[in-house]
């Protein structure tokens, strides 16, 4: 099925990949959102995302999820109580009842906020190895203190996934069919590339430090490798062999910190939008037949044969 034009499936494998790395930050939050209808009966998707509004701040980095299917009724003023989880694990993901959660993107049909139903609990720092998480754009080896800053890392060690770049999955091809690049006459198959930044900031030792970041990477691999779906079902790669791991490398190191790249490849699946026009619907088919007429003194009126006008199923 094509996507809504507006949909950012970037943004949304962004947050799947991120997803996938949970057993490194901690354990889930869990709990209840209570959603609101606007009258028309509306299907709310499992891994539907809201993001928590803290002190009337709407924050990007508290990220949760729908888990299940759920529908609210064609009725004004129908509610139904989500179950929902944080995205990826750690304590900070706990929140109280009655805080105000946002659909992201907004779903037609309901009303764009939610509110907790008792607590969003369980989640912990054990078994933590990342601290915190978020999605930028690429760092800037010459600034990447403020990079930081801006993507709302709050703690080291964290990860950063930034995209990188779309191509075709086979490279730029020569014919115009655009060769195994296209699967049908409106689906193509393209390549999403991400880098994942490992940031560390130990300061044990130097060595430490190093240790410390370089298991994470190793980490993430082997969590990422080959996944067509990530833990929740959400998809990662559509066609191919999965995620596809390109390099590893120490990108950056500094006084205070080290930074590490994982680079990789997700083949992803687009279906363009062939045929924009909206059409009358078919409600009578009318049938006509007749013989020509003769020439004089023969009758010259064309005889009907048949005049006919069905109703359409």
């Amino acid at each position: 099925m094509a996507e809504g034009l507006l949909d950012n499936s970037i943004e949304r494998l962004s947050r799947a990949i991120l997803a996938q790395l949970t057993p490194l930050t901690g354990e889930r939050a869990e709990g209840v959102v209570r959603a609101t209808g606007l009258g028309a009966e509306v299907v709310v998707p499992a891994n539907t995302y809201l993001v928590a509004t803290v002190r009337g701040h709407k924050r990007e980095d508290l990220l949760y999820k729908t888990a299940g299917d759920w529908t609210i009724p064609a009725v004004p003023g129908a509610f139904v109580d989500l179950p929902i989880v944080s995205n990826v694990g750690g304590h900070r993901h706990n929140q109280p009842n009655g805080t105000t959660f946002r659909f992201e993107p907004p779903i037609p049909g309901l009303e764009p906020t939610g509110t907790a139903i008792g607590a969003i609990a369980g989640g912990s720092n054990d078994g933590q190895l990342v601290k915190s998480v978020a999605i930028f754009e690429e760092i800037d080896s010459g600034n990447e203190q403020e990079d930081f800053f801006d993507s709302m890392l709050i703690d080291y060690p964290g990860v950063i996934v930034s995209w990188l770049t779309s191509e075709p999955a086979e490279g730029a091809q020569a014919g115009l069919r655009r060769g195994s690049t296209r699967g049908s006459r409106s689906v193509s198959f393209y390549r999403e590339s991400f880098v994942l930044y490992v940031i560390v900031g130990r300061l044990a030792s130097l060595g430490a430090r190093r240790a410390e970041g370089q298991v994470i990477m190793q980490a993430a691999t082997r969590l990422l490798s080959d996944r067509m779906q990530n833990d929740d079902g959400e998809q990662l790669s559509t066609v191919g062999a999965g995620v596809e791991i390109e390099s590893r490398a120490r990108l950056i190191r500094r006084e205070k910190h080290y930074v590490y790249g994982v680079r990789l490849r997700t083949n992803q699946t687009a279906e363009a939008r062939v045929d924009g026009r909206e059409f009358a619907k078919w409600t009578k088919t009318r049938i006509q037949g007749a013989v020509p007429g003769r020439e004089a003194p023969e009758p010259t009126t064309p005889l009907v044969i048949v005049d006919d006008t069905e109703e359409m199923p």
